[in-house]
């Protein structure tokens, strides 16, 4: 179970290194302002959920890198200088894959997943608390972590929801004192998926 536990932490240190460096190139596979396009059906109805509401707020999308299964929504550079992209990251995993079972309860996973957060991520913890992606029940944790690329902290909130043998697994990234404004966009992002009928 460490092991696979292990993988939650390098998957959001591996979001947040890539969105505050300015050496990667982000770019949608549709252009700057479109969404990315699947032969995959859930994919496709994943992207057509969101499409109206990440070209309202100018944002991209597009697949996560290294093979990561998932989608990475992510806000415009407020200025050419600016090294940090708030970000938004959706992906589905088995449960096995974090060396979770099926036969565990809501309860367990959520206990398994903070407690092993706090253990082998250097974080500063924040808070946590049940909550719904869609119409599934959700739990969600809040911290911070020290980034030296950025010179600061960066906020994490990780929401996960458990269906079909599935984790889904959501991150949110924003500098602190960013998040609130920020916010309500991440929200709006949230509410357009289709997270019950996602991952079937």
């Amino acid at each position: 179970m460490l092991h696979r536990m292990t993988s939650i932490q390098t998957i959001v240190l591996l979001m947040i290194l890539i969105m505050s460096s300015q050496t990667l190139s982000f770019h949608n596979i549709h252009g700057e302002n479109s969404t990315a396009q699947s032969g995959n059906e859930s994919e496709v109805q994943l992207y057509s959920a969101v499409d109206t509401i990440v070209q309202n707020l100018n944002w991209t999308v597009q697949n996560t890198p290294f093979g990561i299964p998932g989608l990475m929504m992510i806000s415009p550079k407020e200025s050419p200088s600016d090294m940090f992209r708030e970000n938004i990251v959706i992906q589905v995993w088995p449960l096995w894959y974090f060396g979770l079972s099926k036969n565990m309860t809501k309860q367990e996973i959520d206990r398994s997943v903070v407690e092993n957060q706090t253990k082998m991520f250097k974080l500063n913890f924040l808070g946590e608390k049940d909550t719904v992606l869609g119409s599934l029940p959700a739990h969600e944790m809040d911290f911070t972590t020290k980034n030296d690329l950025l010179g600061g902290e960066v906020y994490t909130r990780l929401i996960w929801a458990v269906k079909n043998n599935h984790l889904i697994f959501t991150t949110i990234t924003s500098k602190p004192e960013k998040y609130p404004d920020f916010e309500s966009k991440f929200q709006s992002i949230l509410n357009a998926f289709p997270f019950p009928e996602f991952g079937k």
